[in-house]
């Protein structure tokens, strides 16, 4: 792999259980790949639309340019984050980032988001400006899409082109990418792992 500069993450994390003193989070995960100096990242939990539409346009700012990865890690339906109880769809957080990601992988670190008609996901691909969009099709276990997304993110940080990364790591993990449905667009290109079942 032609290692390029080292990415950095920024990760917006929504809340996982009701019940507060269950400490479910991501945060030990990127914690994790910045010691072994794979990634920098910023992590920010999100309660609110208005929080989330705020981190959004801060990513945006050129301060943040070398964070060329963002990480959602919310609750999910097909084609929407959760917050709360209230389903954010596509469509809203295409609003809420804008016309701000050329250049950047936007990874919906959620169960079965992706499991909508590619054109859906390619529309807001353009709509964003993103590199790539990438996810799941399935609901994913929290233990087995953690140990993938340490690949994920290392990478992303070791390849100079996004899709070459995702490429290599379906072809590298391909019984892994196929169990959670892993999927991924990007400009003229994409790829989908149908689950064992389907």
């Amino acid at each position: 792999m032609a290692r390029r500069s080292k990415p950095g993450v920024f990760c917006l994390e929504g809340m996982w259980e009701p019940d507060l003193r269950k400490k479910s989070s991501v945060f030990p995960l990127l914690q994790l790949l910045h010691q072994l100096d794979e990634v920098n990242f910023i992590h920010r939990d999100v309660a609110s639309e208005e929080e989330l539409a705020t981190y959004a346009r801060l990513w945006s700012q050129k301060r943040y340019s070398d964070y060329r990865v963002g990480y959602l890690a919310f609750h999910r339906r097909p084609g929407s984050i959760m917050l709360g109880r209230r389903p954010l769809p596509l469509e809203w957080l295409a609003d809420a980032f804008g016309p701000t990601l050329a250049g950047k992988v936007l990874y919906f670190g959620s169960c079965s988001t992706l499991s909508i008609p590619r054109e859906e996901i390619e529309t807001f691909r353009r709509q964003t400006k993103a590199t790539a969009v990438v996810g799941y099709t399935r609901d994913v276990d929290w233990i087995e899409s953690a140990a993938f997304e340490l690949h994920l993110l290392t990478a992303l940080s070791r390849y100079r082109q996004v899709p070459s990364a995702l490429r290599w790591l379906d072809t590298t993990y391909r019984s892994v990418t196929s169990h959670l449905g892993f999927r991924a667009v990007w400009s003229g290109g994409g790829l989908v792992r149908r689950t064992r079942s389907s």
